[in-house]
């Protein structure tokens, strides 16, 4: 179980979003995982992300929120512009070999794509997420899912591309653009 005030920390003194807080509520009285490879935690250090840059402008505005899969691989926020909400923020992910992307234009689209159940896989050039149809599903996955529905009214996406497509579309090249000033791998 994690309490608000440790998973605070991933946001250096930001408010977490509401939507994060609803999650760490879920997260904290399921009995299992609810989506493969998921795991909320804290990464106030931000061991990843330093992997990347130290440059205290990425670090502050990219805040770490959860592990992705099992190799350490991680999801956060991007907040754009000092004054964005973090809740309005896309989420992205940065792969333990390598690789950052934008998966979700924000924490509710996001919740769609972890409703698929299906570790990403993250490369250079892409991130996908797949789960053979003999994998069992999630034991908490139902939950989740209902969950998903009470708190926003949404369904499980229909496809992973269904979601990180139109992220991308809207901002893609923005990140790249933005990040390349501090990575240039």
């Amino acid at each position: 179980m994690m309490y608000k005030n440790e998973f605070a920390k991933n946001f250096h003194g930001h408010p977490v979003p509401q939507e994060l807080l609803l999650l760490l509520e879920f997260d904290n009285h399921a009995e299992d995982y609810y989506a493969e490879g998921f795991e909320l935690a804290l990464l106030d250090e931000q061991w990843m992300l330093n992997s990347y840059s130290e440059d205290e402008r990425f670090l502050k505005a990219v805040f770490e929120f959860a592990q992705a899969d099992g190799t350490g691989s991680t999801y956060a926020i991007w907040q754009k512009s000092s004054n964005e909400d973090l809740s309005h923020s896309p989420v992205l992910i940065f792969g333990s070999e390598g690789g950052f992307h934008v998966v979700a234009d924000n924490l509710p689209e996001f919740f769609r794509l972890l409703a698929l159940d299906a570790e990403p896989m993250v490369d250079w050039e892409r991130v996908s997420y797949y789960k053979d149809e003999s994998d069992p599903p999630s034991t908490q996955a139902p939950a989740f899912r209902a969950w998903l529905l009470k708190h926003f009214n949404l369904q499980p996406a229909g496809s992973a591309e269904e979601i990180i497509q139109p992220a991308q579309e809207k901002h893609g090249d923005a990140f790249k653009n933005w990040i390349a000033q501090f990575y240039n791998g």
